[in-house]
């Protein structure tokens, strides 16, 4: 099915629950918007997102609610490897549960492997509780969560909960100029500007140095005096919150690759 066939579908069959990636659930939405469609023509009650980092980051989830008012975007995070592994927090909206009773977590230092304190940024580590076919044991899951507080949780939950959910990978980590930068931290700057439809990110050398660039590709709708504007605020919204200067370009409408399952927005050369 093409993105505009799905669209039809979702409203044809008054569809209430919509799973996807949180990059795909954003692509229907503005496909959604060009067709003339409001989230009012929608039946959804809810969007689970996962398969990627975004649906516990406050821009992305923004966007998805303000076309779809009605419906709750829940996060959800799981792997083939061990199955689904945590639930969101009614209470947190951007926090996801671990399940106590089917892994023992650990949060440690990558490099170290040492455990880390509570509310420090670690790689998660899943021991199976509860899987007769395919056990494992201290599994890295190569995820970046926050170290859980010990405790109650406000929802009334025991699980060990993760603030801010899924925070990125490891190994997708770029070290620039002697800033660490991980791909969530530009997705949750850039989807704070509503009228950029798409980018992409390029990772370069440059005098023995990494260097980073970002491409936006400004919604159709933008008028082009207004372009300019746009790509320096992003500028000035990169320097604010990563200490760093990102060179901003510009692609035309409609030239940056769309996504359906797992984006690719990161561009090593």
């Amino acid at each position: 099915m093409t993105t505009e066939t799905r669209i039809k579908a979702l409203v044809d069959h008054q569809c209430s629950i919509l799973c996807c990636t949180p990059t795909y659930a954003l692509r229907l939405a503005q496909v959604a918007a060009e067709q003339g469609l409001r989230g009012e023509d929608f039946a959804l009650r809810a969007i689970i997102v996962a398969g990627e980092p975004g649906g516990s980051l406050p821009a992305v989830r923004s966007r998805l609610q303000e076309f779809w008012p009605q419906a709750r975007v829940w996060d959800h995070h799981g792997m083939t490897e061990v199955g689904p592994v945590s639930y969101e927090c009614p209470e947190h909206p951007c926090s996801l549960h671990v399940i106590q009773d089917a892994f023992h977590c650990e949060v440690l230092e990558p490099a170290s492997d040492d455990a880390v304190a509570p509310g420090q940024q670690g790689e998660l580590i899943l021991t199976t509780l509860s899987r007769i076919g395919s056990p494992l044991i201290r599994y890295r899951t190569g995820d970046l969560v926050r170290a859980p507080e010990p405790g109650l949780c406000r929802c009334g939950s025991e699980d060990p909960r993760l603030e801010g959910g899924i925070l990125g990978r490891c190994d997708d980590m770029v070290v620039v100029r002697g800033v660490n930068i991980y791909p969530s931290a530009i997705d949750q700057i850039v989807r704070s500007q509503a009228t950029i439809a798409e980018y992409q990110v390029e990772v370069f050398t440059k005098d023995h140095l990494t260097e980073l660039k970002v491409i936006i590709e400004p919604i159709a709708s933008l008028q082009p005096d207004e372009v300019p504007h746009l790509a320096s605020e992003l500028a000035r919204d990169f320097q604010v919150s990563l200490a760093l200067r990102v060179p901003v370009e510009v692609a035309q409408p409609g030239t940056l690759p769309r996504f359906e399952m797992k984006a690719k927005r990161w561009n090593r050369r």
